[in-house]
């Protein structure tokens, strides 16, 4: 019984050190996560790039020295987007977004960008927070 305990505790210790947040090199991204850094984001003002989890629940976070952030799932796809200096590059959001931030806050920008579990999320530059399905129709404003 004790012998099971503690080898329960190792095993729990030891997944639980491997998900932890690791800061790792620019070229350990994967490839999508560095091709879009490179499109739209300066590579050179990169503060530190981390990784976090293990497996398909790995997250990347890449931090920029003016705070901007831009974090990838394990494929490298944009899961958000924080912006402290500019907008959102739109080629990441939706186009129903857009077009519904254009029709209705015209004089805003989008400063943040989530994929949810329940579709996504957006932040203005007002401070409003909208929140979408997955087909792009408004469920909450906030």
């Amino acid at each position: 019984m004790r012998k099971s305990f503690l080898l329960a505790v190792i095993v729990f210790l030891t997944c639980t050190a491997c998900g932890k947040d690791q800061i790792i090199n620019y070229d350990q991204l994967p490839a999508n996560a560095k091709s879009t850094i490179e499109k739209y984001f300066d590579r050179n003002n990169i503060a530190y790039v981390k990784k976090d989890g293990i497996g398909d629940w790995v997250k990347y976070e890449v931090k920029f020295l003016n705070q901007d952030e831009v974090d990838f799932n394990a494929n490298g796809d944009v899961r958000s987007v924080e912006m402290k200096s500019g907008a959102v590059p739109s080629d990441l959001v939706p186009q129903q977004i857009l077009d519904f931030v254009a029709k209705n806050y015209a004089s805003q920008t989008i400063v943040e960008y989530s994929v949810t579990y329940r579709g996504y999320k957006i932040e203005l530059s007002s401070g409003l927070e909208i929140q979408f399905d997955k087909q792009c129709n408004v469920t909450e404003l906030d």
